[in-house]
């Protein structure tokens, strides 16, 4: 890991964002995710909320903030593509939900056919996939295929373990932690 990935992941662990936000600006950062939201935390004062978005110029991604709610920021490389996010967060039209689950880098598939039907769709709670990763499956899966549709969130899973291990076991604990489960 080069000497800027490995400050930036050190810098990451304190600042003041939700524990999956971190994943997810991670992924956005790497190129797993073309854009991704993150939630500053409510407790985080002015020099705290500077510091997030300190990392987010060092790490050379744009950011937008969303209108309805100032906690809420949309991150890309791409300008473009965060336009569109901030543009359609909220719409609730089919076309705007593909074109929402693309941006967030979910797999097409899944993302369409959601759109499409959502009774064909699931969250997957790693119960019935048995899957190491399943805390990082954030979107909904496609019932007939959903071990397909989990390899972006093994992506996801593999990425932050290896370049950002202390923030992924944070998450992982988490999210245990909530379920009611145990290692």
């Amino acid at each position: 890991m080069s000497t800027e990935i490995a400050d930036l992941s050190k810098r990451l662990e304190d600042i003041k964002l939700w524990i999956e936000s971190k994943i997810q600006i991670w992924a956005t950062y790497r190129d797993l995710k073309p854009v991704s939201s993150l939630i500053i935390s409510d407790d985080a004062n002015e020099s705290e909320r500077l510091l997030v978005f300190e990392w987010i110029k060092d790490a050379n991604l744009l950011f937008e903030t969303d209108d309805d709610n100032g906690n809420l920021i949309y991150v890309s490389k791409d300008r473009v593509k965060l336009k569109k996010i901030k543009e359609i967060m909220w719409s609730t039209k089919a076309e705007d939900h593909i074109t929402k689950g693309l941006l967030f880098g979910y797999p097409k598939e899944a993302v369409i056919e959601f759109a499409n039907n959502h009774a064909a769709m699931e969250k997957s709670d790693g119960e019935t996939l048995k899957l190491d990763h399943f805390a990082y499956i954030r979107y909904k899966t496609r019932i007939s295929n959903p071990i397909e549709d989990s390899n972006v969130a093994l992506s996801w899973a593999e990425l932050s373990r290896r370049e950002i291990p202390n923030i992924a076991k944070e998450f992982e604990d988490a999210l245990e932690k909530v379920s009611g489960k145990q290692k």
